[in-house]
C-alpha cells in the first residue's frame, strides 16, 4: 500500500509527503518516506529550490545477502532546479543537490555509514505535438562514504516519450 499528498498554499510553495509499504520474497518489509518542500523564485525561466526528506526502514535486521542493504537509511538535501523555454517546442531541465545520508547496516565491521551525497541530472524535450512529448535525460548520484569505505554511485541515461492524456499541454513543471 502508498499514500501522497500534496499542499500548494499559493504559486510560490509546494509541500508533498508520500508513504509506501513493501513487502518482499525474502519475508522483508520495508516501509519507506519521501517529504519535500518547494519554494519557487521565478515562472520564466522556471526557478525553483527544494528539501527533501527521505527515510527507509527494514523489517528483518538478520538477513543479510550482500548486497547493499542497510537496515535503516536517512537523507537530508537541498537542490536547485531550472526548466528553460528555448523556443515553443524545446526546452530544458537541470537539477542538482547536495545532502546528508545516515545508514545503519548489519555489518557489524561498519554499522553506521553517515556520509555526504552529490546529485546532477539534465534533460533535453521536444514537443512532437501538444500531447506528445520525447525527451533525453541523464543523471548522476555519488556518496563520499566513511571508514574507508567505497562510494556508491548511480549514473543513468534515459529516453522518454510521453503521452499526455489530459486536456493540457505538457509544459514546464
Amino acid at each position: 500500500p502508498s499514500f501522497s499528498a500534496d499542499f500548494r498554499p499559493n504559486r510560490f510553495w509546494f509541500f508533498n509527503i508520500k508513504y509506501k509499504r513493501s513487502y518482499f520474497s525474502d519475508d522483508n518489509r520495508q516501509n519507506h518516506i519521501l517529504g519535500s518542500v518547494e519554494y519557487r523564485l521565478a515562472h520564466k525561466p522556471y526557478v525553483k529550490l527544494y528539501y527533501n526528506y527521505y527515510y527507509s526502514g527494514w523489517a528483518e535486521p538478520e538477513l543479510n545477502h550482500g548486497y547493499f542493504n542497510p537496515r535503516l537509511l536517512r537523507s537530508h538535501t537541498l537542490g536547485a532546479y531550472t526548466g528553460i523555454d528555448l523556443n515553443k517546442k524545446l526546452f530544458i531541465e537541470v537539477k542538482a543537490s547536495g545532502g546528508y545520508e545516515f545508514q545503519r547496516k548489519p555489518d557489524i565491521a561498519h554499522k553506521k555509514s553517515d556520509h555526504p551525497t552529490c546529485y546532477a541530472a539534465a534533460g533535453l524535450n521536444y514537443r512532437l505535438t501538444d500531447n506528445l512529448l520525447l525527451s533525453a535525460d541523464g543523471d548522476f548520484f555519488t556518496t563520499w562514504p566513511d571508514h574507508g569505505q567505497r562510494s556508491y554511485q548511480k549514473w543513468g541515461v534515459y529516453l522518454n516519450v510521453t503521452y499526455n492524456f489530459g486536456a493540457s499541454p505538457i509544459g514546464l513543471r
